[in-house]
């Protein structure tokens, strides 16, 4: 279901009850996005301009798998062997 905000733009996100009782938006803002997508980018360039390109894909696994375990999120399945 589509909801107008205040400045006349549709979201389809859905609103979810959080802990302190109030509603909160669970979709990414353009911002939030924005900065993700710099990130990813900026990850990428350092891989490709890396002296040692392994090294440093395992140095941004580390840093991704940290933030993940940080919200909950079981990595072992995740992993490829």
């Amino acid at each position: 279901m589509a909801t107008e905000s205040r400045n006349g733009s549709h979201s389809t996100a859905q609103k979810i009850p959080s802990l302190f009782g109030k509603e909160v938006d669970e979709a990414m803002t353009e911002t939030e996005l924005r900065e993700k997508l710099i990130q990813q980018y900026t990850d990428l360039q350092r891989i490709k301009s890396a002296p040692d390109r392994d090294k440093e894909i395992e140095y941004q696994i580390k840093t991704v798998k940290a933030k993940l375990e940080a919200f909950g999120v079981v990595t072992e399945d995740l992993d490829i062997h």
